[in-house]
């Protein structure tokens, strides 16, 4: 994909907002996009910047076949707001967990299926996203 970083494309129901690598490209899925829908996009767009992510997150995850759940394990060393949310690959959210103030280790074990799922942490103004895929 050409362009530069920031580029907004859209082709029907799809956005896809170009990061610097394009393995890391946003991509978000809206019907019926208006031209105002465009220019909000266009905005946000902005405030997309690398140190807007969370990269020494060490984030643990197993899954368990017979209890069908995801354990997610990881540590938040100082008092932070998280958010954690896992959705599918048609953006249909399976899991949202919000804390304020939090720091030790964060545990939680999330009833999935097979399937491809995004699990997204966000830690104040902070985000990283992980795939995980269950076959």
């Amino acid at each position: 994909m050409d362009g530069e970083e920031g580029d907004l494309y859209s082709s029907d129901d799809v956005i896809i907002i170009k990061s610097k690598n394009d393995s890391e490209n946003i991509i978000m899925m809206i019907k019926n996009i208006t031209d105002e829908d465009i220019k909000i996009l266009s905005e946000i767009k902005r405030n997309i910047k690398p140190e807007n992510e969370l990269k020494d997150l060490d984030i643990k995850i197993m899954y368990k076949v017979k209890d069908r759940k995801a354990s997610l394990e990881f540590e938040v060393k100082d008092k932070s707001n998280i958010k954690v949310n896992v959705f599918d690959k048609t953006g249909k959210s399976n899991f949202s967990d919000e804390q304020k103030g939090f720091s030790g280790i964060y545990n939680n074990n999330i009833d999935l299926t097979k399937g491809e799922y995004y699990i997204q942490i966000s830690m104040d103004k902070k985000t990283a996203t992980k795939k995980l895929t269950i076959k």
